[in-house]
């Protein structure tokens, strides 16, 4: 029988890992309450935000190469570019969350399940929840739900998922390349 300060030990090690299991979820749990909250604007906040963004980056692009554009080319440019800068968005934003979710599953419980199996949880989260942001957007005033949006939504979190299984793949490479030397 072990004795009490071993069995408080071996509690105060499942108990923070516990913690630890639970800590790392937190940066998921951030990037969907941030989509949450670009959903939540209406379509003139979102647009003016959008509009911005768009902005900001070109201005950056334009100074960084030295661009001698007018204000009108500038102001064309933005207008050609904000869509893709919006869809860019949304690839980005749910990127973040696959790779955010499939790290700390991949890390916590690759002991208990298949990589493909967690593979296909991080996506079908990401999915889901794609889709119940595109249905929590038709509640804001001035926006709609699109299909296209879910599209673009899951496919930015397949990439997000599958660098962070390639990041995964090149520790686990480069610890064994370690432990070899």
């Amino acid at each position: 029988m072990p004795h009490t300060s071993d069995h408080r030990k071996l509690s105060n090690s499942v108990s923070s890992q516990r913690i630890r299991k639970s800590f790392a979820f937190l940066p998921a749990l951030f990037i969907m309450l941030m989509i949450f909250r670009f959903s939540s604007q209406n379509a003139d906040d979102s647009s003016v935000e959008s509009l911005r963004i768009t902005r900001d980056l070109l201005v950056a692009v334009r100074d960084q190469l030295q661009l001698s554009w007018t204000p009108e080319e500038l102001s064309f440019y933005i207008e050609q570019s904000e869509f893709f800068v919006r869809k860019l968005a949304h690839f980005s934003e749910y990127a973040l969350l696959g790779i955010s979710l499939i790290l700390p599953l991949i890390v916590y419980y690759s002991d208990r399940f298949r990589r493909k199996i967690l593979f296909l949880i991080s996506w079908g989260i990401c999915a889901a929840y794609a889709v119940l942001d595109e249905f929590h957007q038709s509640f804001s005033p001035g926006r709609s739900p699109q299909l296209r949006d879910v599209v673009i939504d899951s496919c930015g979190a397949l990439a997000g998922i599958l660098l962070g299984l390639l990041i995964l793949h090149l520790r686990a490479r480069l610890r064994k390349r370690q432990r070899q030397h």
